[in-house]
């Protein structure tokens, strides 16, 4: 199984993170390229080979920058089943899975931010989920899909607990100072919150991320606590009968609801 580094640089006029996906060869594998220049700039500063182009959804912050990359390298761009996409050469949905660069690659389908949404689990190590899961949060359901989501998320839930996520913004802190609205009793979100702070003012990473460290801290998958619900029921103002209402008033709550 191949050896791998990840790097991720951000967007120098947005939240976005781009990831690079690079073996002992050089070659690598840009996750959800939403900017051109930036990338071109990493790939040949870092002698980089461009092996292929990897795809969560559509949104164009996550492949504004593919037409000029695939001009510059030609290298195949991986994605979902989606015609928006027209760049996509190989196209992959729940179940498949392929390889690149010896590296194993698992496809798993997570609607709801949009509706062909993948991520991908690499050498069962790496999670990218793009605008699915977050650092400490969850992508907006733009279609209002709440329940579509909230089963994906409960689909990332089993996924082992050691498996290292890569999210496709870096919201970590804003997340989490909204968590601590919802569980603000919760010691391992105020001691997270604590450092992703710390992160901003040193202009250092929050991700990877562990599932783990989500568990103990996303409100978004502790819909199920206790602490959770009762906030969400406050917020809502009556009771909640399910898990996917909870989810729905926590989402809602999150975009200013």
């Amino acid at each position: 199984m191949s050896k791998l580094e990840i790097q991720g640089i951000r967007s120098p006029v947005g939240d976005n993170i781009f990831w690079f996906i690079i073996d002992s060869n050089k070659n690598g594998i840009l996750v959800d390229p939403g900017e051109d220049k930036p990338i071109v700039n990493y790939i040949k500063s870092n002698g980089l080979m461009p092996d292929s182009i990897i795809l969560t959804h559509d949104h164009p912050d996550h492949t504004n920058g593919i037409l000029p990359i695939t001009n510059e390298f030609h290298c195949p761009v991986i994605g979902p089943e989606n015609e928006n996409i027209e760049s996509i050469t190989q196209a992959f949905t729940e179940g498949d899975s392929f390889e690149r660069m010896g590296a194993k690659f698992e496809v798993l389908s997570l609607p709801g931010h949009s509706p062909d949404h993948i991520g991908f689990i690499v050498n069962d190590e790496h999670f990218f989920c793009g605008d699915v899961i977050f650092g400490g949060g969850c992508g907006i359901v733009p279609e209002g899909s709440y329940d579509i989501m909230f089963d994906s998320l409960q689909k990332c839930k089993e996924l082992s607990p050691a498996i290292k996520l890569y999210w496709g913004h870096e919201y970590t802190a804003a997340n989490l100072l909204f968590a601590t609205q919802v569980e603000p009793d919760n010691v391992d979100l105020v001691k997270r919150l604590k450092l992703a702070q710390e992160n901003i003012a040193t202009n250092k990473f929050d991700a990877p991320g562990t599932l783990a460290e989500e568990l103990k801290t996303n409100p978004f998958l502790r819909t199920d606590q206790p602490g959770v619900i009762a906030a969400a029921e406050q917020k809502h103002g009556g009771k909640l009968s399910t898990p996917y209402e909870v989810f729905a008033v926590l989402r809602k709550w999150r975009s200013g609801g």
